[in-house]
């Protein structure tokens, strides 16, 4: 569902709660296969293979350089490339590329997940 379209997301709750059937139309591009290997990653659905997975998230972020990682933090921060690039005195690409290491390291396919997984490795 689109997040964005409230209403459609209240009818489908309200469907749910009356054990109906939700009318909506899939937006993923995410198999079934996919959505649920991405939530035992984060301990959602198999608490064996979740812990496995945080392990292995833990590995790969053990795996990052202290530069991505400072990245990271600024990140959280929200900070842009450019403000991250004039902190640590780097070009704005650079950020970009130490950025897209990270996310790669940590599984994820974009900025924000990034710095989704990184805050989840934080706790």
């Amino acid at each position: 569902m689109d997040k964005a379209r409230v209403s459609d997301i209240c009818d489908a709750a309200v469907a749910l709660f009356n054990g109906r059937a939700p009318h909506t139309r899939y937006v993923s591009d995410l198999s079934a296969a996919r959505s649920h290997s991405l939530l035992a990653a984060h301990g959602g659905a198999d608490p064996v293979d979740g812990s496995r997975a945080r392990q292995d998230a833990m590995a790969a972020a053990g795996s990052l350089t202290d530069r991505e990682r400072e990245v990271m933090r600024l990140c959280v921060q929200g900070r842009s490339s450019r403000e991250i690039g004039e902190l640590l005195h780097v070009g704005e690409s650079s950020v970009k590329t130490y950025v897209m290491r990270a996310a790669r390291k940590l599984g994820a396919r974009n900025r924000t997940q990034a710095v989704a997984e990184w805050l989840m490795l934080q706790d």
